[in-house]
């Protein structure tokens, strides 16, 4: 799919053209988000069977955020958060507050990890998938980096240079949350064995 839409991008003139955002990789990301909470919530009902509520809270958890991150990749929420912010503040937009939805995809990363940190207790039979997840966690974060580079064109000025770093963005998401899918799908194959 990421090649096809660099394809067709080309002979329309602008390889991320179907990186934009409400574009196929927009709904591609989106589908990988709800098969992640989709997954999530079968290892939650399957953990519960056989132990206390508390043990599948980090399974609600990761329901709960991937089903907010696919709202927010198909509603684009944080990518209007620093308009709107913008708007009720008054502020004048900058190249630091024009990255503020930046930021928040950062702290959703962030919050993320620490919840797995902090739920690791009940996560020992998934140890390994430790891999994978730290894998997924490392695309993100470079990921959320080039997000932040590729906001505007003022560090990285060059159109082709930038256009090329926005394709390798929404790449590195892809491919976080395709590491993420395999890891939940591998929870859900030792939950059911």
């Amino acid at each position: 799919t990421i090649c096809l839409a660099i394809l067709a991008g080309h002979f329309q003139g602008d390889v991320k053209f179907y990186f934009a955002e409400g574009r196929i990789v927009t709904y591609l990301s989106t589908l990988l988000l709800i098969l992640i909470a989709s997954h999530c919530t079968a290892i939650f009902r399957e953990v519960i069977k056989t132990a206390p509520f508390s043990s599948g809270a980090i399974w609600v958890f990761l329901v709960s955020a991937f089903c907010f991150a696919a709202i927010d990749e198909f509603f684009m929420i944080h990518e209007n958060l620093d308009f709107a912010i913008h708007r009720w503040t008054g502020l004048k937009e900058t190249a630091v507050s024009d990255r503020l939805d930046d930021i928040v995809v950062l702290f959703y990363a962030l919050f993320g990890a620490a919840a797995l940190f902090l739920g690791r207790r009940n996560l020992v039979r998934f140890v390994t998938v430790r891999r994978l997840v730290a894998s997924g966690f490392a695309l993100a974060f470079m990921m959320i980096g080039l997000d932040i580079l590729t906001n505007r064109r003022d560090i990285a000025t060059d159109i082709d240079l930038h256009s090329w770093l926005s394709v390798a963005e929404d790449t590195l998401k892809v491919a976080a949350e395709t590491l993420f899918l395999i890891a939940v799908r591998r929870c859900w194959i030792i939950v059911k064995s």
